[in-house]
């Protein structure tokens, strides 16, 4: 399944976003000749981390961060950004 657009990115890049049941993948590039690629992966549920992660971030905190995420993507979403 492919869930990006295949494209030039000389001017502008663009925040590429997958979202499945139970991971979201935030991904961005820069433009010049040696870009820094950006990948973001997050657990939609706390229950989904790993056992490590969830020792070090309550499940409450966890809630919070996704929620402002999923609100950052969104607006993301609205500008055309492909997903």
């Amino acid at each position: 399944m492919q869930w990006f657009r295949k494209m030039a990115y000389y001017y502008d890049s663009q925040t590429l976003v997958y979202e499945s049941g139970k991971v979201i993948v935030a991904a961005q590039m820069g433009t010049s000749h040696k870009p820094v690629a950006r990948i973001q992966i997050y657990a939609q549920n706390w229950e989904d981390l790993p056992e490590k992660a969830k020792n070090q971030i309550r499940k409450e905190d966890y809630r919070y961060i996704v929620s402002k995420e999923k609100v950052y993507l969104s607006r993301l979403r609205k500008n055309k950004v492909y997903s």
